[in-house]
This record gives C-alpha cells, sequence and structure tokens, in this order.
C-alpha cells in the first residue's frame, strides 16, 4: 500500500479530487501532517514547519501510474516527499505530500492549517 496525502484541491469535494478518485483509493480517512500553509491564490500551499495542516490520508494499492501524474498536475512549484501523519482516531502513517518550492513570503499564512477552514467550506464529498 503507499498513500498521499491531500490538503487542498486534490480533497473530496474539490476541483482536482477526481484525479485521485480514478486511481480508485482503498481508504480516504481525515488526517493532519507537520507543516506550514498559506494561501497563494486559488489553493494552498505547505512548507516545512511545525504546525497542523489538516487534510485527507489517501491510501491506493498501487501509485505507479498516480505518482507521474500528480507530478505533472503539481509542476516545478512544488515537489514530492514522504511525511509521517496522524489519522483521525489514532495511529500514524506514512504517505507522499507535495510541499511549495516558494517561501513564506508567496502568500498569506492560513492560520487554521485547513484549506476548508479558511475558504469556509465543509466536506462536502459529492
Amino acid at each position: 500500500m503507499d498513500a498521499i496525502f491531500a490538503y487542498g484541491t486534490l480533497m473530496r469535494g474539490e476541483s482536482r479530487h477526481t484525479v485521485l478518485a480514478s486511481a480508485g483509493p482503498v481508504r480516504i480517512v481525515a488526517a493532519a501532517a507537520q507543516g506550514m500553509m498559506i494561501n497563494i491564490g486559488p489553493y494552498p500551499a505547505v512548507l516545512e514547519g511545525d504546525v497542523p495542516v489538516h487534510g485527507e490520508y489517501c491510501e491506493f494499492e498501487d501509485l505507479s501510474e498516480l505518482l507521474p501524474r500528480l507530478d505533472g498536475i503539481e509542476g516545478s512549484g512544488y515537489r514530492r516527499e514522504r511525511v509521517t501523519v496522524t489519522l483521525d482516531g489514532g495511529g500514524q502513517a506514512e504517505a507522499w505530500i507535495y510541499l511549495w518550492n516558494g517561501t513564506i513570503q508567496d502568500g498569506p499564512r492560513i492560520l487554521s492549517g485547513s484549506w476548508r477552514v479558511h475558504r469556509g467550506r465543509a466536506l462536502n464529498p459529492g
């Protein structure tokens, strides 16, 4: 098994979730990773940091086709790294995260660490 930690437009109910859904996730659960979230326009970015960033742990049987596709979507502004996430309800797991290659000056900080809270949107997996 392998996983993606989604914290923005790849989460359920967001504009790019269909990319993850098309790869057939085994499970998706709320989770948090350490970082620092900023708003860079129509989507968030996460930099290395030490505050909780809230998102979703998306587990897959095989990421061999999905990762290159996500790398292309995220582009040169992001780099893919492994992180430990804390799953909602307890426990930890390893997942890939896309970290911003820029700096904190690239956008205002999202103090809640949650893209959904920042945008005033409740989960709507629809």
